[in-house]
């Protein structure tokens, strides 16, 4: 996502509403494609006890995430149609 970039280019304020303004074009992008899919932007910072915590949960079944489909992101559209007739699960492109 275009928030560090903004920064970057547009300062502090500036990078401010231009991603907000890019937040909401891409949102509205998404929903005019898929109305039942959402859009959002994430920033993480790794941390290995955050990531054992994740881990352990995943192991003991206490997180999930559902993925319907992974597919290579040379199939994209098969992802975007998966959201776009709204089936359960996450679509994941892989590289």
């Amino acid at each position: 996502h275009p928030l560090l970039g903004n920064f970057d280019q547009h300062g502090w304020v500036g990078g401010a509403l231009a991603s907000k303004r890019d937040a909401k074009a891409m949102r509205q992008a998404v929903q005019q494609r898929s109305p039942r899919a959402r859009y959002g932007w994430t920033i993480f910072k790794p941390d290995r006890e955050a990531l054992g915590a994740l881990e352990a949960g995943v192991r003991e079944r206490r997180l999930a995430l559902p993925v319907g489909l992974s597919v290579p992101l040379d199939q994209a559209a098969a992802a975007f149609a998966h959201v776009a007739a709204g089936k359960p699960g996450r679509a994941v492109l892989l590289p």
